[in-house]
């Protein structure tokens, strides 16, 4: 029965850590797509596609060409 006693505790702290490790992945993510749409539209190899950025300020997942 005591073995039982520490379970909670250990799944509390897996939460608490995949918690933060979703933090950072969704910080990570939205840095990188905030940093392109920074740059001029003439930076990125889709130069002249007004929608296309417009697309990508949406949210619209878009792949980036790289």
């Amino acid at each position: 029965m005591s073995g039982n006693a520490p379970m909670p505790d250990e799944s509390d702290r897996n939460r608490a850590d995949k918690a933060q490790d979703e933090g950072q992945k969704h910080r990570s993510e939205s840095e990188g797509k905030k940093q392109p749409s920074k740059r001029p539209p003439d930076r990125r190899p889709t130069a002249g596609l007004e929608l296309d950025t417009d697309n990508d300020r949406e949210g619209i997942p878009q792949e980036p060409e790289f």
